[in-house]
């Protein structure tokens, strides 16, 4: 089986030690380039001696459908924009 990660699984199985478990699991596993990117800006966040880009059994794979791509990041982006006003209103403001 093929699956398709996002940074969250490769990250968090890397810190606590378990990142054997991703291709045990799967025939293959894919991220896209800007996860790859994300792992490796966060490899202070990695402990000692996992390093993502040698990891043979990780296949880093780059979006070719860029009008997908814009229309996903045009939809979160409306749909954030609520969210993170929410979390802006002060407290003293919402009624009780």
């Amino acid at each position: 089986m093929i699956v398709v990660s996002d940074t969250s699984p490769v990250l968090n199985l890397a810190r606590i030690g378990r990142l054997e478990l991703l291709p045990l699991l799967y025939d293959e596993v894919l991220i896209p380039s800007a996860v790859y990117e994300e792992l490796t800006a966060s490899k202070h966040d990695l402990p000692p001696g996992i390093d993502v880009a040698l990891a043979s059994w990780l296949t880093v794979a780059t979006a070719t459908n860029h009008k997908l791509v814009q229309e996903l990041v045009d939809f979160w982006i409306v749909n954030i924009i609520g969210r993170i006003a929410s979390m802006a209103v002060p407290r003293d403001d919402v009624p009780r």
